[in-house]
């Protein structure tokens, strides 16, 4: 399907001028071009029907054959839908041909060497770099291939006269059965042995419908061929109908005949008698026995015997079913974004990389449950050495390049956890897993993530709301790597409701539950009151300064719950400018989390009982290079000038463990242990040492300990920083996928230091890899 290549793309897609070329992970990967036009499509949920290009290279005489090309685009457009010619050029498959590609094809005097195509023949000709037409075989199998459910044509290809005896049976009979692709065309040829083209079908399950009020097969040339269709119907979404429940019963396509225009019925009988002149000369000049160039030789002997009349109805035949084909097509897609509720769940738990788990290893599973946001990030870099943009308002395009890669803030630590998760199968098979919660479109870039994931072996619960796009976040960059203007397109988070997630989390179980800010305030109200309701703990990722206090609505009134030793949220993972933003808007008049002197807050803060000494040692801490290893990276003196420490202070009554990302300067875990838990902490002999990196602070109210360790950042040559947009992610999908496997990590000092190394490790993975989290991540 198209989602398959755009997945293969994910980690390297190049579009150079007006093509998307389609790359693989490996250089093995299928060479495929699709058409911008045809993604923007599949993108937006628009109906594409897909034509051949057999007709064009071997079915009509030049310049016929690229005239009727553009017509019938031109046709397919006209009634609504996006027209897909489907060819080989050089070894690559084309989907979607651009007009110097049709008449590159359509130049068939110039361009001896081009094949016409059946599906046994794609791989040699992209192999050996051919250029080709696609039979009705070819372009069934890779339409099929791409997700396109319409193909719309002139004549089935099928058993030739004398195919008992020559067993000439053409692949296009047989490819419906195995393409969950609807087929509409004119009927069979008439050059072919029409009566013994339905007992196959019925044998192999195609529907095959007369799109007509009577149920007359089609011959091609004629409305009639004197046999009959088990089906038939006029209405295109009745064909839309049959098209569907045929998918939801099977996965073989559907077959629709369409007569040719009654005006040019009168010519069918004239031109019949010359189908029948033209089968006995092939026979008698041997041609008959020449298998795939039977077809085109009767095709020209029939235009010579009519002079020319056989090419004008098939012509007219072919636009009409290009018509049709694209009135069902929208149809059909119609019926996709209407049936159904307005958010479809799309379940893949107990389904993933083709293994269903059995009961008793799903109930042993130990979970990372993670929502947020998935999306598809587009970057496009232009050249270094274009200086053209420096004005983006040029309204021009500039030389560059465009990757794609999936992205999200919820997805990327998904996937980083489950790289963990994966990585130590081999110690405890199938103990832990992560579940991914997230809304998606029911479109191409929503089916890419969700194939994606399944090739990756992750669990997904993907809410898929028809109306909505799949969140993409499309970036421009300078020559130089800086940001000149973009695009995010997140709207389908306002249309999500965690509500729809609250049964699945009870069967999920989950030993913690990480969510994003991309959530509205609600969901995460939701989804929080539901964790502290079920002593389950939770990480919040304040994803940006903007969207960082969208924790906030919720945390009061949970405080409220769980009182002033016990955080309403176990870990958050702020960078320095998420935490400022935080406690400013936690002091605003909008929000008052602080309150006065008798709020559970100030109950809270006012136990810990800091003192002297702490604000001593926090300045000595402040006295330290960032990095022993590398000075360039300044000191850690913005932990007490900047407030930093202040401010983490005043937030620990709502989060009991701070993971503070400082960038260039590492990472900072501040927490709080409450008192009845101090004894069983590891930290309970650890004494405060400032040179050491660690700040241990035992009140002696009823607050408990407080702590404070800096991890200083690794080395990173500078010449090996590819992208910094996942590091934070990975990260913190690293700290999530050990939180599960020791819930008491951060309790003991060896542990914790364990996790935010392996922490810092991924990030350090990510910072040398274009996509946001690398694929070495637990190798």
């Amino acid at each position: 399907m198209l989602h398959r290549h755009i997945r293969s793309c994910i980690n390297s897609l190049h579009c150079r001028r007006r093509y998307s070329q389609v790359f693989g992970s490996n250089k093995n990967s299928l060479p495929i071009d699709i058409h911008p036009e045809i993604c923007d499509a599949h993108a937006s949920s628009k109906p594409v029907v897909a034509l051949e290009s057999a007709l064009i290279t071997h079915g009509l005489p030049q310049p016929v054959n690229l005239h009727t090309a553009l017509s019938l685009q031109r046709t397919v457009k006209a009634t609504g839908a996006v027209p897909a010619t489907i060819g080989i050029i050089d070894g690559r498959i084309k989907i979607g041909l651009n007009d110097a590609e049709l008449e590159r094809l359509a130049n068939v005097a110039d361009n001896r060497s081009c094949v016409k195509l059946s599906v046994r023949d794609i791989a040699p000709c992209l192999a050996l770099k051919r250029d080709g037409g696609t039979t009705i075989s070819a372009t069934l199998h890779l339409a099929a291939h791409v997700g396109i459910k319409v193909v719309a044509t002139g004549g089935l290809g099928g058993v030739h006269r004398g195919g008992e005896n020559t067993m000439d049976v053409s692949a296009d009979l047989y490819q419906l059965v195995h393409s969950p692709v609807t087929l509409v065309t004119g009927g069979i040829k008439s050059i072919l042995d029409i009566g013994r083209h339905g007992h196959p079908y019925e044998s192999l399950g195609v529907p095959v419908v007369t799109f007509g009020r009577s149920n007359d097969f089609p011959a091609f040339y004629s409305p009639k061929s004197g046999f009959k269709s088990p089906w038939n119907t006029d209405d295109p979404r009745v064909i839309a109908e049959i098209m569907d429940f045929s998918m939801q019963l099977r996965r073989s396509g559907v077959f629709v005949a369409v007569p040719i225009p009654e005006k040019y019925e009168a010519e069918g009988a004239e031109i019949q008698k010359s189908v029948e002149q033209a089968l006995r000369d092939s026979v008698v000049n041997g041609v008959s026995m020449e298998g795939n160039r039977v077809t085109p030789w009767l095709l020209d002997r029939v235009a010579q015997l009519t002079g020319g009349k056989s090419i004008r109805s098939n012509v007219a035949l072919l636009e009409t079913a290009a018509a049709t084909g694209a009135k069902i097509a929208i149809q059909y897609q119609h019926r996709l974004n209407e049936c159904g509720s307005t958010q479809e769940q799309i379940d893949h738990t107990d389904h993933c990389a083709g293994q269903t788990p059995s009961p008793t290893l799903a109930q042993s599973h130990e979970r990372l449950v993670v929502v947020g946001a998935s999306a598809i990030d587009v970057t496009a870099n232009m050249h270094p050495d274009y200086s053209g943009m420096s004005d983006y308002n040029s309204r021009t395009t500039a030389p560059g390049e465009v990757t794609v890669t999936l992205g999200g803030v919820g997805r990327n630590i998904a996937e980083a956890a489950h790289r963990i998760f994966t990585a130590t199968s081999g110690i405890a098979p199938q103990r832990f897993e992560t579940v991914l919660l997230s809304p998606v479109g029911n479109d191409i870039f929503g089916r890419s993530l969700l194939d994606s994931h399944q090739q990756m072996g992750m669990r997904n619960y993907f809410v898929q709301s028809p109306h909505q796009r799949t969140a993409v976040c499309n970036l421009v960059l300078s020559g130089l790597g800086m940001l000149v203007t973009g695009v995010a397109d997140i709207d389908i988070m306002n249309d999500f409701d965690a509500t729809n997630f609250i049964d699945r989390l009870a069967k999920q179980r989950p030993k913690l539950v990480a969510m994003d800010a991309n959530l509205l305030p609600s969901n995460l109200a939701t989804l929080l009151i539901y964790c502290v309701q079920n002593n389950i703990h939770t990480l919040y990722e304040p994803t940006s300064v903007t969207k960082s206090a969208n924790i906030l609505p919720a945390l009061l009134s949970l405080l409220k719950q769980t009182g002033p030793y016990r955080s309403p949220v176990t870990y958050a993972s702020p960078n320095v400018n998420e935490l400022a933003q935080m406690y400013r808007m936690s002091g605003s008049e909008q929000f008052n989390l602080f309150g006065d002197t008798d709020s559970i807050w100030w109950s809270a803060i006012n136990d810990l009982g800091l003192g002297s000494d702490w604000r001593a040692d926090i300045e000595k801490l402040a006295k330290l290079s960032a990095s022993p290893h590398s000075p360039d990276n300044g000191t850690l003196s913005f932990l007490a000038e900047e407030g930093v420490v202040q401010m983490a202070v005043n937030l620990l009554p709502f989060f009991q463990h701070l993971i503070i990302k400082c960038g260039r300067k590492g990472v900072v875990v501040v927490m709080r242990i409450p008192r009845q838990d101090v004894a069983r902490s590891g930290w309970v002999n650890e004494e405060s040492n400032p040179l050491e990196r660690s700040v241990v602070w035992r009140g002696s109210g009823p607050g408990g300990m407080v702590v404070l360790k800096h991890f200083p950042p690794h080395s990173l040559d500078k010449d090996s920083l590819v992208s910094d947009t996942g590091a934070g992610d990975s990260l913190v999908g690293v700290v999530c996928a050990h939180l599960v496997q020791n819930q008491l990590a951060f309790q003991r000092p060896a542990d914790l230091h364990e996790i935010m190394t392996a922490g810092q490790q991924a990030a350090l993975l990510s910072l040398q890899c274009p996509t946001a989290i690398s694929p070495l991540l637990g190798n």
